[in-house]
């Protein structure tokens, strides 16, 4: 797992054997708020090149 630190948020690298890489931001914050709150969701699924043009 890498982490880096982002403008307006981290980036959490999680790489699997192969080619699979997750990729989670989290905005400034997120780690300080309780266990149970409510989190918004954003997904996007890189199956057509959404980051890449490869």
């Amino acid at each position: 797992v890498w982490a880096g630190e982002l403008s307006g948020g981290r980036l959490h690298l999680f790489r699997w054997e192969g080619d699979r890489l997750l990729r989670v931001w989290t905005p400034p914050g997120f780690e300080a708020l309780p266990p149970d709150a409510p989190r918004r969701t954003l997904w996007l699924n890189d199956g057509q090149n959404l980051f890449r043009d490869e």
